[in-house]
């Protein structure tokens, strides 16, 4: 274990280590920023003008202004000027201090692969914890929204600029959190003097930015739903980024959620794994996509990211991988049950077996609608611990018309995404948005004729892996497939 010296350095002291290094040319863009929008007399021409200086952050602030993150209008934004009117100066500071924060904080660093690891997972931490912090106060002041978004994002700049010190104490801090029985805090206070946040804070304090990072009037009623909102974010964002959104304690925390947001638990749940995926692109906008890889602790991705580094096969999941020759059986099979007269239920049932082992799909249902077609109601499923959750699909049809009304009175495929799910005039009814955990999932007609006597659905949820577009085609022909064979039956009276 490490054993701290008698002249322990503390926080301030290791600010200012750390401010000597990398951090400073941070701290000189923070200045930069700061100093254009402290002063009472500058306008947005002037925050143009300095930062046109650096064509790179200019361009790094228009595609992150034009991102899902920022909906700011429907036509891009194509200059500075336009890009600060509509999002508010305090966006636009944010995304330069984020850039500078990422290229500082990424650049190319001789670590050892373990700390490079813990350095990369918390950096995507703290941009997922940052964006959904800034989704849970979107209703709020523009002050407040971006307020949030710093803090939260600065919450781990601490422990990223530990790990990305290159110094000694790293390896003496990363050799001992190995230990066992080893606790993690002690371990890092005897070494820095205090926690992480602690030396996050100090940092902040140093960069002269701890006013932006509050509401300007505590007393208003919004510091402690501010104070939530970080620390919530931050919470959920490192459980995800280490165990996943099924661990527990993601769950713990879901209902400060929906408390905080005057929701049901569920619904929060939905809502946070749609605006993890904001996050995820947004990282893509920075030019970090390596961060949104580790913003969801995915097992199987782990795995197959290690089997293919030594070779092996396709970047899959256990139980997701897509099988073509098992399509092409499923359909040879379902062809030759129709011909020997099996009936229609046998038929879709093999289909759900085709769906699931030659898709890849974690879960299918197979629902069929009611006698008077106002219910829509599993009637076969195929996935782990589904006596659990295929009860749940079952859905009343009456009402504005949905994704099953699309998919059932037009007749075609559906392939549903959570960007498609929250989008404005989304027909994706709630029920469904929820079983659906805000994955991925494909919806297809069961037709005889041409009339529609249920659907199938299909989704990777359990693994949040997605569904391609040519995975979407096999679905259709698959569907198809089914629909003639059930069109053949019903013309020889079977």
């Amino acid at each position: 274990m490490y054993e701290p010296a008698d002249n322990q350095p503390s926080t301030t002291d290791w600010v200012e280590i750390l401010n000597r290094q990398e951090l400073g040319v941070v701290t000189a863009t923070v200045q930069r920023v700061q100093a254009v929008l402290g002063n009472d007399r500058s306008s947005i021409q002037d925050l143009a003008k300095a930062l046109q200086q650096d064509p790179d952050t200019t361009a790094k602030v228009l595609r992150v202004a034009n991102s899902p993150a920022y909906v700011i209008g429907p036509e891009p934004v194509t200059s500075l000027v336009r890009a600060s009117t509509l999002m508010g100066l305090d966006a636009i500071r944010n995304i330069v201090i984020t850039n500078r924060l990422l290229e500082v904080l990424l650049a190319e660093h001789d670590l050892p692969e373990r700390i490079r690891e813990r350095l990369l997972t918390r950096i995507a931490a703290s941009l997922h914890a940052a964006v959904l912090a800034r989704q849970i106060m979107k209703n709020e002041d523009v002050i407040i929204r971006e307020g949030v978004f710093i803090a939260a994002l600065l919450d781990g700049i601490g422990e990223c600029a530990f790990w990305s010190s290159r110094l000694p104490e790293t390896l003496a801090l990363d050799a001992t959190l190995q230990e066992p029985g080893c606790d993690p805090e002690m371990a890092v206070r005897q070494l820095i003097g205090g926690t992480f946040r602690d030396l996050s804070r100090t940092l902040i304090q140093s960069w002269g930015l701890t006013s932006i990072m509050e509401p300007a009037d505590p007393d208003a009623g919004g510091a402690t739903e501010f104070a939530l909102a970080v620390r919530l974010s931050n919470e959920i964002a490192e459980a995800v980024a280490s165990e996943g959104w099924q661990s527990s304690a993601v769950r713990r925390r879901m209902p400060d959620i929906a408390e905080l947001l005057l929701i049901e638990t569920d619904e929060a749940a939905i809502r946070m794994n749609a605006w993890s995926k904001l996050a995820e692109e947004l990282a893509s906008c920075y030019g970090v996509g390596a961060l949104a890889r580790r913003m969801v602790y995915r097992p199987f991705e782990e795995a197959a990211r290690r089997r293919a580094a030594a070779g092996g096969g396709p970047l899959r999941a256990l139980g997701t991988v897509v099988n073509p020759p098992r399509q092409a059986r499923a359909l040879r099979e379902m062809s030759t049950q129709a011909r020997e007269g099996a009936g229609p239920l046998v038929l879709i049932q093999m289909l759900v077996e085709g769906i699931h082992e030659g898709l890849g799909m974690e879960r299918v249902v197979a629902a069929l609608l009611t006698p008077d077609r106002k219910v829509l109601q599993m009637r076969f499923a195929l996935g782990e611990n589904n006596a659990n959750w295929g009860p749940g699909f079952r859905f009343e049809l009456a009402g504005p018309r949905g994704s099953f009304q699309d998919c059932l009175t037009d007749r075609h495929c559906l392939h549903i995404n959570s960007k498609a799910m929250l989008a404005p005039g989304s027909t994706v009814p709630r029920l469904l948005m929820r079983f659906a955990t805000a994955q991925d999932f494909l919806l297809g007609p069961i037709l005889v004729g041409t009339r529609a006597i249920g659907a199938i659905y299909c989704d990777r949820a359990p693994s949040a892996t997605s569904i391609e577009a040519e995975e979407l085609e096999a679905f259709t022909r698959m569907i198809q497939h089914l629909g003639g064979l059930l069109s053949s039956l019903q013309r020889s009276g079977n």
